[in-house]
């Protein structure tokens, strides 16, 4: 198999270790404290040791000498799941450049955190893969470098149990994650270079494909964004700004992303004005770079030719995940007499995926949440802002959360947790997103509305109507529920709600034009303080109908409104005697020739069924449009 631009992609990682030395040398002093104020208490073992991989691979004497100060500082009584993997890597690469004393304490520290990779959690256990794919690197790598039969034994059945994985489902459990695939991908395929068991590395390059194939063909590259649904992000994937996967694709792709790290977070110390990152600090996304692209990423040529340099859109991608039972929140243990009680428990099953790519914008969703959904956008739109995408400003999203007490959206923080549970169906360009609160919240509520956050740090939204009123205004407020539509970049998007249980409120709608974000509020509750029995906050009902359309289709923004103004919407909970007084949700969207249905528990999540235009929806293990899935590894 073919590999893509191995040469390309280490001269790419040399160029960013050179670019983050650059900026950083002189923020450590002499004894390895950081100078800065911003990052100042944050960096923890992981962080330095991806300042000392920059420093050591730039390769002065100054940065080598810098980066074993660095280190020497570090605190390495940190249990960081990375920090093995990452320590393991460096002192078998750049061992030779560490003085003796950063050394031993560097390989001491692995030795002493060998031992826990041997439990459960770090296997695939139906939540976040990127664990156990750095623990494969770490059991197998580790314990062939430290002489640990027993480890690289362990090492061995987790990755079968991922290749099992993979025999069941399209996607990692972890699936199409802006931040996560990456670190999965990382050590996967670090574990391929570095094993000296060839049958570890030919698993290892299979399940490497798998992960490329799907991420490949999920990514859009016109908008330089994972597109569709995602198990996890954070603000700055939410935005879309430079993160994660935009670091791996541009170590395949280079200057051929219009949108990468050399023109976003490299161009300066402290990067581009309006720039959103991770933990309000530059030098995370930099050095962070500087670990992705550490590893030579062994994606098939096809694909990149296939999915990233020449896309065929439009594009259909689908295929299952699977997730282990949760909860809301962390839980003490079962047995425990005081608390044990207390769980509210989420089941395990299968999930489907489902993203629509076409050029110029791609719309995904989820069926289920992964794991307590806290970061899982379920609904996600991508679009241009402009007629060609040059810079971060020419990239326009749109996620939903939900909001309990009057939480926002906000750059500054990098996650806003949703504190709704969803499901969601798809066909082509129409999304239904059925959402209710999360029990854990049901005290002390004084607001509930579910948000559709449009980020405007660089350009605002263009316009909005609610029902047949343009929002002219800062802040507009509707008594009624009524479609809202949004011109924006190359799309017209409308917005229906649903059911939108009234338990109180001063309006339905709420359309606000902030600094960082334009957001569209569809309100359940506004008041007093209130608690609600479990029960009742369980069937409050929200959500909305999305339908998208590329604005060449249309003769005008009016023309589209008066098009989706006929749309037809049923939304209502039921319960009877013959299910024994439980309760679900019905829920139906006609419009012309598009038909989505369901029917649901909001409770216990169980789904009756779901249909698209009168028939039950059959997904794949794994479609990429007309890609032959098949010729895959695992398939």
């Amino acid at each position: 198999m073919m590999f893509w631009d191995l040469e390309g992609q280490k001269e790419r990682f040399h160029a960013v270790c050179v670019k983050t030395a650059q900026f950083n040398l002189s923020h450590f002093d002499d004894h390895g404290e950081w100078l800065r104020p911003e990052g100042k208490g944050l960096f923890g073992l992981r962080e330095r040791i991806w300042f000392a991989l920059a420093m050591l691979e730039e390769g002065s004497e100054a940065a080598q000498r810098k980066a074993n100060i660095v280190l020497r500082a570090a605190d390495y009584q940190n249990n960081c799941h990375f920090s093995p993997s990452q320590l393991i890597f460096l002192l078998g690469t750049y061992g030779s450049l560490l003085e003796p004393d950063v050394f031993e304490r560097a390989d001491a520290y692995v030795r002493s955190r060998l031992s826990y990779y041997l439990e459960d959690e770090n296997d695939f256990v139906g939540v976040n893969d990127n664990f156990p794919c750095l623990a494969c690197y770490t059991l197998i790598v580790g314990g062939e470098r430290y002489g640990r039969p027993e480890l690289v034994e362990k090492g061995k059945e987790n990755l079968h149990n991922f290749k099992k994985m993979l025999m069941r489902r399209g996607f990692p459990t972890e699936y199409n994650s802006a931040t996560y695939t990456p670190v999965q991908l990382w050590g996967i395929a670090r574990l391929a270079e570095d094993t000296a068991d060839d049958g570890v590395r030919r698993l290892a390059l299979a399940i490497e494909c798998r992960i490329w194939a799907a991420y490949t063909a999920m990514f859009d590259p016109e908008l330089c964004t994972s597109s569709g649904p995602n198990s996890r992000s954070y603000t700055v994937d939410c935005c879309a700004h430079t993160h994660q996967t935009r670091y791996v694709m541009y170590g395949l792709l280079g200057d051929r992303l219009p949108v990468h790290p050399m023109n976003t977070i490299f161009t300066s110390e402290d990067g581009p004005e309006g720039e959103i990152h991770h933990d309000g600090y530059i030098e995370f996304k930099q050095i962070s770079t500087c670990f992705e692209l550490s590893a030579p990423y062994h994606c098939p040529a096809e694909f990149v030719e296939r999915f990233l340099l020449h896309k065929p859109y439009p594009l259909v991608v689908e295929g299952t995940s699977e997730f282990t039972s949760s909860a809301d929140t962390h839980l003490p243990p079962p047995d425990d007499p005081e608390t044990g009680d207390l769980a509210v428990e989420y089941a395990a099953g299968v999930n489907e995926l489902y993203a629509y790519l076409d050029r110029g914008y791609s719309l995904g969703t989820s069926r289920r949440e992964f794991h307590n959904g806290v970061q899982t956008d379920s609904f996600f739109l991508a679009y241009k802002k402009a007629d060609k995408v040059q810079s971060q400003a020419d990239i326009g999203t749109v996620y939903a959360r939900y909001a309990i007490n009057g939480e926002e959206p906000d750059v500054r923080v990098h996650n806003f947790q949703d504190g709704g549970r969803k499901i969601a169906l798809q066909h082509e360009r129409a999304a239904m997103v059925l959402y209710r609160p999360k029990i854990s919240f049901s005290k002390g509520v004084t607001s509930l509305r579910l948000l559709l956050n449009f980020p405007t740090i660089y350009r605002a939204v263009e316009d909005i109507w609610v029902g047949d009123a343009q929002v002219t205004e800062d802040c507009q407020r509707f008594i009624e529920p009524q479609t809202v539509y949004v011109s924006d970049g190359c799309l017209y998007m409308a917005f229906t709600p649903l059911i939108l249980s009234d338990l109180g409120r001063s309006c339905a709608v709420e359309v606000r034009r902030g600094k960082d974000f334009t957001t569209v509020a569809f309100y359940n509750y506004e008041g007093p303080a209130r608690d609600f029995t479990n029960r009742a906050f369980l069937i409050i009902g929200n959500g909305f109908v999305c339908e998208v359309a590329p604005k060449a289709e249309y003769e005008s923004f009016a023309a589209f409104r008066a098009a989706l103004a006929g749309a037809k919407v049923s939304d209502r909970h039921r319960s009877n005697m013959h299910s024994r007084f439980t309760t679900t949700r019905i829920t139906s969207y006609e419009r012309d020739t598009l038909s989505l249905e369901c029917e649901y528990s909001p409770v216990s999540e169980g789904i009756r069924y779901v249909s698209i235009n009168g028939y039950p929806p059959e997904c794949p293990k794994l479609k990429l449009g007309d890609y032959h899935v098949n010729q895959l590894p695992f398939m």
